[in-house]
């Protein structure tokens, strides 16, 4: 049988990704925004995805874990 969308998605490797995500892509992103250097709207990109990396993730792998956990 095939695994579903939402199997896959709520897998432990997806949510290690996550995790990731999370706790390093999101926070170098908004740490990458706060370089003078960059033009005023690459780090104004750089932060509003930072963040929306971090709640979008966080959010989805909380409800997966107590999805999973009952």
């Amino acid at each position: 049988m095939a695994e579903t969308i939402n199997e896959r998605l709520s897998s432990q490797r997806y949510q290690f990704v996550r995790l990731i995500d999370v706790f390093v892509l999101a926070p170098t992103m908004v740490y990458a925004s706060t370089f003078k250097s960059l033009p005023d709207y690459i780090r104004l990109i750089l932060l509003v995805s930072g963040i929306a990396t971090l709640v979008f993730n966080g959010i989805n792998y909380v409800d997966i874990k107590k999805e999973k956990n009952g």
